[in-house]
């Protein structure tokens, strides 16, 4: 039974997560791409990379405006990449292959639950859509990857192990 709780409910996160990422045509009128500095980013932005990437020159960063929403994805060298919302909060950081994210501005409860539960891993990625996290675990070693997802308050809701 508490299997299939958590089927469903890792079902339930996965459409809730991937559903607003499909879009049904190429063609989109309203999507608005354009590249920009950083200063042009906002300043919540400007502190995270500061903070979390001081080491990393930006490559590149672009503005996309869909459906009067804007993304702000900022290309770091060495192939990081970090997605800011509008208000210049993070939705997505990611590394590499075979490299890891910084981790200090992951939820308290998420950390505490990956180091205890899942100590060889390292973060690859995570992803917020505002209903909780996305976190995608690898060895580090071209082995094994998980995906965990968590609730708002950090308790696990669903695990995925990928090929």
């Amino acid at each position: 039974m508490k299997k299939s709780y958590i089927k469903i409910l890792s079902s339930l996160f996965l459409l809730a997560f991937f559903i607003p990422l499909v879009s049904c045509s190429d063609d989109d009128q309203n999507e608005v791409e354009t590249t920009i500095t950083v200063k042009d980013l906002p300043a919540d932005a400007q502190s995270f990379l500061k903070k979390y990437f001081p080491d990393y020159e930006i490559v590149k960063i672009t503005k996309d405006v869909e459906d009067n929403i804007t993304l702000y994805e900022v290309d770091l060298q060495d192939g990081y990449e970090v997605v800011f919302n509008g208000n210049g909060e993070w939705t997505q950081v990611e590394a590499p292959y075979g490299k890891t994210i910084p981790t200090g501005f992951i939820p308290e409860q998420v950390m505490s639950t990956l180091n205890d539960r899942f100590p060889y891993y390292g973060i690859n990625e995570i992803n917020t859509t505002g209903q909780g996290y996305k976190v995608e675990l690898s060895d580090n070693q071209g082995g094994a990857s998980l995906d965990i997802f968590f609730d708002m308050s950090g308790e696990i809701i669903g695990i995925d192990e990928l090929d």
